[in-house]
């Protein structure tokens, strides 16, 4: 009991002699943390919306590898496959530079969790982070637009595919005459 006592007015001298951290630099590592979880939810989102994105592409590669199989594939559709394949593999390599941007994140939190920091320290690595984080959803923002040209190339390709298949079937129809 004497102990926790003893520690109690330690710890209440050292919060009226100035010795705790300052309300500032509490409120600086709340905002710490509360921009490393925005950015991992946006990011969360994100990864959502591209592993959406990269099923119905595999599910456009599957119809144009049949179609391509059967000698009914068109340049068209054959650049379409590659520009989408080269923007999903860019789009797969920015996420993993963020994903360790978002780790840097959490040890920033978790190094000022357990010991606080200068303040200016923190203020310049809280700047940084904020930095960081704006230029994550610019990249989102970018990445999102190009899904949205993605989706409307599917459509032109199924488009592509339905009038492929109507030839074959009419090559099919003079054939039997």
């Amino acid at each position: 009991m004497q102990k926790l006592l003893f520690f109690l007015l330690i710890l209440g001298l050292s919060g009226l002699l100035g010795c705790g951290p300052s309300k500032e630099q509490l409120q600086t590592l709340e905002e710490l943390k509360k921009l490393a979880s925005e950015a991992a939810s946006t990011h969360e989102t994100f990864m959502k919306a591209h592993q959406k994105e990269d099923e119905d592409h595999k599910r456009m590669e599957q119809r144009y590898d049949s179609l391509k199989a059967a000698g009914k594939s068109t340049p068209a559709m054959d650049s379409m496959v590659a520009a989408h394949k080269a923007l999903l593999s860019q789009h797969e390599t920015v996420m993993n530079a963020q994903m360790e941007k978002l780790k840097s994140f959490d040890e920033v939190v978790k190094k000022y969790t357990a010991k606080i920091g200068e303040l200016a320290e923190m203020k310049k690595a809280l700047e940084q982070m904020k930095k960081d984080v704006e230029e994550m959803k610019a990249a989102h923002e970018k990445m999102m637009q190009e899904h949205a040209q993605i989706d409307a190339d599917h459509k032109k390709f199924d488009e592509m595919a339905a009038a492929a298949a109507q030839t074959q079937t009419q090559a099919a129809a003079k054939g039997k005459k």
